[in-house]
């Protein structure tokens, strides 16, 4: 009947037979572990503070950002601290099928400050180890053209990441979103979800080379 993820304390007393009852000792602490949701998982950031989230592990925090309409964002106030680290860690979402992650960002990218980075990591609960799946930097990758110049969030772009099946297919895993900050416009993530992957994914990364009259790379 506990609370997933709380923090309880709790005392003991020794019954001494006909001596009657000991002092009472404690406190002593315990923490309980979250519930693994299943897919589809989603979480809106309509609601805060996050279920089961984590923002430990950085020197600055994700913040709700009231939108207009009554929507909420999780945002990394970037133009308020140079150097800043925001963690924001998802519960354990177990991975039933192939699946993949997929959110909106926004963020302006500004050559004055062209060091702002999201990275996105996941792991299994029995290892150790973070891997890289999505590493957002620079004006081609990071950047949301009708976002504001300071602390306003534009039209929202979408990421896609398909997870290694191999990898994570039939374990449980958290997802880690790590905002660095170069001093430069605010970062925004909203509606994110881990769900099945498509069948037909997109096409990423798509280049041509070799372009002649009639043929290319």
């Amino acid at each position: 009947g506990l609370a997933p993820q709380t923090n309880y304390e709790f005392y003991i007393q020794d019954s001494c037979l006909g001596a009657g009852l000991s002092p009472w000792v404690g406190p002593f602490s315990f923490a309980t572990p979250c519930v693994v949701s299943s897919m589809p998982y989603y979480e809106s950031f309509d609601s805060w503070s996050l279920a089961c989230w984590d923002s430990v592990g950085g020197n600055e925090f994700w913040t709700p950002y009231n939108a207009s309409g009554g929507d909420q964002y999780a945002r990394a106030d970037f133009w308020a601290v140079n150097g800043g680290t925001y963690y924001l860690t998802t519960r354990p979402i177990a991975i039933s099928v192939d699946a993949q992650l997929r959110f909106d960002w926004s963020h302006l990218y500004s050559g004055s400050y062209p060091d702002d980075e999201l990275i996105v990591l996941v792991k299994t609960l029995s290892s150790a180890t973070w891997d890289t799946v999505l590493n957002l930097k620079g004006p081609n990758n990071f950047n949301d053209p009708t976002a504001g110049n300071f602390n306003t969030p534009g039209q929202f772009v979408n990421a896609e990441v398909i997870l290694d099946p191999f990898a994570y297919t039939g374990d449980t895993i958290q997802v880690q979103l790590i905002g660095l900050s170069d001093w430069g416009p605010d970062l925004f993530i909203n509606d994110f979800y881990v769900e099945q992957a498509p069948t037909c994914p997109k096409l990423i990364n798509v280049a041509a080379t070799n372009v002649s009259f009639n043929t290319a790379t």
